[in-house]
């Protein structure tokens, strides 16, 4: 089997949103409900159709016989995953691969493509709203959690994680700002603790 990453075209949008379906129905199931689960298939599939992301396709390369009696093949081609990329932000907005194809590194190829295109966007940050079945695969691949979001998708609410992953180092001269600015913070911080105690011991 090969595995070839590459942007979608316009006209497989059916396929990507029957995959997304099936991903969500069936890999989802530990962790939602068929109502949440319905949810999210709905406002994903709005999310696709809207065209305001980058989108790669994982498509699968077989060759079978055209003829028992020949020796040549032809290849089969078959959409097996995909990726998004919000093309207005540093955001993630899905990776699903067909069922009968995970634990198999697509999913990282996919997330390899977009982060990418986030790089040459000079994204430092990338971030994404995770499924919670999806926890394991993002920290497998470098992203941290931050916090736990409760979204409301067709006033639904579903449970997620907020991760996020660096992916463009800081120079030394940014951290050296950005200690600059944490020492300033707290020295304001301790000056202005001091004017209180100072206030509240004259009142």
């Amino acid at each position: 089997m090969k595995i070839k990453i590459r942007l979608a075209k316009p006209e497989e949008i059916t396929t990507i949103l029957e995959l997304q379906s099936q991903a969500l129905t069936f890999l989802s199931a530990i962790d939602y409900t068929a109502t949440e689960i319905e949810a999210m298939i709905q406002t994903q599939g709005k999310a696709r159709t809207d065209c305001q992301e980058i989108v790669f396709v994982a498509e699968e390369q077989e060759t079978s016989p055209i003829d028992i009696s020949r020796t040549h093949n032809i290849p089969q081609k078959k959409i097996i995953g995909f990726s998004c990329l919000s093309s207005h932000s540093a955001d993630i907005n899905g990776i699903y691969i067909h069922p009968d194809r995970i634990r198999q590194n697509i999913g990282t190829q996919l997330l390899q493509a977009i982060e990418a295109v986030a790089i040459e966007k000079r994204y430092r940050r990338l971030w994404v709203s995770s499924a919670l079945n999806a926890i394991k695969f993002y920290q497998a691949n470098g992203y941290q959690k931050k916090s736990y979001q409760r979204l409301q998708l067709n006033n639904i609410h579903i449970s997620v994680a907020i991760m996020s992953k660096q992916l463009i180092p800081l120079t030394e001269s940014e951290k050296a700002i950005r200690k600059i600015g944490v020492l300033a913070i707290a020295i304001f911080t301790i000056f202005a603790i001091i004017l209180i105690v100072f206030a509240l011991g004259n009142f």
